[in-house]
């Protein structure tokens, strides 16, 4: 039997997506998720699932990033300015 195809949707793809992103080597992200090369190479493929510890790791690593990929905010820029405005709309 055939294995089922990973839809370029699932989780699993999108971890490699994210870490492409972020211009990581698998080596690279596993450093700084605290997990080893062979375990992302798993979660990228599809036959295991990245840990809860993992999983925040990941997310702690992404979010900071997304403000500027967002709002065009620089390395260490805070956002600060962008919640004040908001206030002030209201």
């Amino acid at each position: 039997m055939p294995s089922p195809k990973v839809r370029p949707s699932t989780p699993l793809i999108r971890v490699r997506l994210v870490r492409q992103w972020l211009g990581l080597t698998q080596r690279g992200l596993a450093a700084r998720l605290g997990c080893s090369q062979p375990a992302v190479a798993q979660i990228e493929a599809g036959t295991a699932n990245p840990s809860p510890r993992v999983k925040a790791r990941l997310i702690r690593l992404v979010v900071p990033r997304l403000g500027n990929l967002l709002f065009g905010l620089g390395e260490g820029e805070s956002d600060s300015a962008h919640r004040k405005a908001d206030t002030d709309d209201r």
